[in-house]
């Protein structure tokens, strides 16, 4: 039975495991969780992740959140993937390395970032600090994982490592159209360096129209007030 993903586009996790399972051709199944609808916290989602959170895959009757978890369960459960997970001990350590920074400093930081942007409501009264710990994740992210002139974040090769950085950093790349990148130029290369990934670039469509998504439903919510 092929893999079904609960997935939304603007979602980073599920643009990750979208992205690997593109990359490695294994059969799948889309059902699109509609974020903005809040169809994450619909009794029927949250049978399938009672955390209300995307994404979530399903194999047969087994049933699984939390992307680190997905990615890894499908390159053992498929026997895939292995180019993007390096057999090679070390190389293997440098990506395992990656995920506890992604999740604890990483994703948190320019998901506020993002909010600030968009949904300011989120963060009341953290203006200044979202601000700065987002800045500060980026100058790190640049010193210690893209140093010596490193391709991506193991040395020349692309890894699930890249595969979750990249949508990450990609939310603002396209998500927040007024960050300057001057003060980043080296992880600016290195965004665009992923986007040379055409199944990456192909899956961060939607993602790019974001800004105007949110644009046009604030007008539609305007002219329903009026």
């Amino acid at each position: 039975m092929s893999l079904t993903l609960y997935y939304s586009p603007y979602s980073q996790p599920s643009r990750a495991i979208l992205t690997f399972l593109l990359l490695t051709s294994i059969p799948h199944e889309i059902k699109i969780i509609e974020l903005l609808k809040g169809q994450q916290r619909s009794p029927e989602y949250l049978k399938i992740n009672p955390l209300g959170k995307v994404p979530a895959l399903c194999d047969d009757d087994f049933l699984l959140s939390e992307s680190e978890a997905i990615i890894l369960y499908i390159i053992d459960s498929r026997n895939v993937g292995q180019e993007y997970y390096p057999e090679d001990p070390k190389l293997r350590a440098l990506v395992n390395q990656y995920f506890p920074y992604h999740h604890a400093h990483v994703r948190p930081r320019l998901i506020n970032l993002f909010s600030l942007v968009w949904f300011p409501y989120k963060i009341e009264g953290q203006k200044d600090n979202v601000r700065f710990e987002a800045l500060e994740v980026c100058k790190q992210f640049e010193r210690v994982f893209l140093n010596e002139n490193k391709k991506y974040i193991v040395g020349d090769v692309f890894t699930i490592a890249d595969i979750f950085a990249a949508n990450e950093f990609l939310q603002v790349y396209y998500g927040i159209p007024d960050f300057d990148w001057s003060n980043f130029p080296v992880l600016k290369a290195y965004v665009e360096r992923c986007l040379e990934n055409k199944v990456l670039c192909d899956v961060n469509k939607e993602m790019k129209e974001f800004p105007k998504l949110v644009k046009r439903l604030k007008e539609e919510a305007l002219g329903e007030r009026d």
